[in-house]
């Protein structure tokens, strides 16, 4: 087992990062829930997560807040000495804004890189549009999981929703969030269809949605998943006018997004 501390935390989750004893890449999990300490009692609470690593080994973690000792332990990792990096997330009123900064500010670098390579080849040129069309669409995929989960996580009300609309029915209101994690680990929010549901159905709401994306993720999977050969056998390529005007409706999307969960509460 691994063990590791996150003492004088101000956030209440926790996100971990450790290399999987049997792939040896670095593995992440979702947010994971910091429990709160019984401060009457001066107690110190414990909750259990699993993670399941991308090459299919699964971890147990214990997490332990008290007053004066805040750590943790990775059962399934050989060695106490593994390196376990704690990322502290804090409240979700500030992730919120934090990821939707930083979110825009990916954007105008890839605004950047697109106007740096005018001058390379046409071959190159097009290799690196390709290369920054299929990270746009993963930028604004990543988007959708990181901001949605938390503000999730954080209200009963939702993660029930959640529940319903995706199938996630038994366990009680603790199992049915490490379930979600588990769900927002493995799936992908950027087909217009699961969109559509997890804004229509967990959060009640209306979010236009630019019938682009739809296309924009096709052409992204065709250059990830098919060696960038569409079903009729031609190559895919991505000039600088499409990837400037899928840039555009890419980052609207995410402020219409932002716009619409920033100041949210259920009903």
């Amino acid at each position: 087992m691994a063990r590791f501390i996150f003492d004088n935390i101000e956030g209440e989750n926790i996100i971990l990062e450790f290399k999987c004893k049997k792939c040896f890449s670095l593995t992440k999990t979702g947010l994971l829930d910091v429990p709160e300490m019984d401060l009457d009692n001066l107690t110190t609470a414990k909750r259990l997560f699993k993670h399941e690593c991308q090459c299919g080994a699964c971890y147990s973690i214990e997490i332990y807040n008290g007053l004066y000792n805040s750590y943790g332990i990775i059962q399934g990792l050989d060695s106490e000495e593994e390196d376990v990096f704690v990322h502290e997330i804090p409240d979700v009123q500030y992730n919120k804004d934090t990821i939707y900064v930083d979110t825009i500010n990916t954007f105008y670098k890839i605004e950047s890189i697109i106007n740096s390579v005018d001058s390379f080849g046409d071959e190159e040129r097009s290799f690196v549009y390709g290369l920054l069309f299929t990270n746009l669409i993963t930028v604004f995929d990543s988007f959708i999981k990181i901001y949605t989960e938390p503000i999730i996580l954080s209200d009963n009300v939702l993660v029930e929703r959640f529940s319903n609309s995706f199938d996630i029915r038994n366990g009680d209101i603790e199992e049915k969030k490490q379930k979600i994690r588990h769900f927002y680990s493995k799936r992908s929010f950027q087909t217009i269809a699961t969109q559509k549901k997890l804004f229509k159905e967990v959060f009640n709401i209306e979010v236009d949605i630019d019938d682009r994306i739809k296309q924009y993720v096709a052409i992204r999977d065709v250059i990830i998943h098919r060696n960038a050969i569409d079903p009729g056998g031609y190559i895919q390529k991505i000039n600088k006018n499409q990837l400037l005007a899928a840039l555009e409706v890419v980052k609207s999307h995410v402020s219409v997004i932002n716009m619409a969960l920033f100041n949210y509460e259920t009903d």
